[in-house]
């Protein structure tokens, strides 16, 4: 057992046990969601001992899901994302950029990067292994800009939008003046009419009311748009 590297996990291991199912080992004996808090980085020539035992010292190292002594107390919190074991076969394809790379997702949302140094150091000849070392320093920062620049995006597409709901309210707001207009102008003209009864002056009165109250209804909705915009 001392001598099984990772390579031997995955041909004699991992990839019998998941091929038919087309899923990652973690999904074949999880009993629920797992959610890592460090990502492993490991040139898969490593022996599985010095995987193990380096974990161990650093989860006890960082009290992670252990006590003082280093006893384990908390499964849930010792978890730890490692490419043999969190990703299927079919995951294991090239991407045409990094960000679209599972370790670079992997990297970007853990909370940090554990780098197994084996015996030899050989972990740091690997173009590979210094290439996850290089996203754990870039891809939380690189993370970030995106997502601002995403934001910017959407507010830029958001733009035509806003300029449009400005211009739909503006409309109202004039259509509600020249109804208030117009219900002022009639009860000006029933006023000024002695035959006119008592009911349609009442129904006129009420009319400029109503009519007021949806013009200063319409003003606020086009400062509102413009504020928005």
């Amino acid at each position: 057992i001392s001598v099984v590297k990772l390579y031997d996990i995955i041909q004699y291991v991992v990839r019998p046990a998941t091929q038919q199912y087309g899923c990652s080992f973690v999904e074949m004996i999880a009993a629920e969601r797992q959610t890592p808090r460090f990502y492993v980085s490991a040139w898969l020539g490593t022996r599985t001992v010095e995987v193990l035992s380096s974990l161990r010292e650093h989860a006890a190292d960082h009290l992670i899901g252990t006590d003082e002594d280093g006893q384990l107390v908390n499964e849930s919190a010792a978890v730890y994302w490692i490419y043999p074991y969190a990703l299927s076969e079919q995951e294991r394809v090239a991407h045409n950029s990094p960000e679209t790379m599972h370790f670079y997702q992997a990297i970007a949302k853990c909370q940090g990067t554990v780098s197994i140094v084996d015996d030899s150091s050989v972990c740091f000849s690997r173009l590979w292994c210094l290439f996850e070392m290089d996203l754990a320093i870039t891809a939380p920062w690189l993370a970030e800009v995106e997502a601002a620049t995403h934001a910017v995006t959407a507010a830029r597409e958001a733009v035509p939008h806003a300029k449009a709901l400005v211009e739909t309210a503006r409309e109202v707001a004039e259509a509600a003046a020249q109804a208030l207009k117009a219900a002022k102008k009639e009860q000006a003209a029933l006023k000024a009419d002695k035959t006119a009864d008592k009911t349609a002056k009442a129904e006129a009165a009420k009319m400029v009311t109503e009519t007021e109250k949806a013009a200063q209804a319409a003003d606020r909705e086009v400062k509102a748009a413009v504020a928005a915009g």
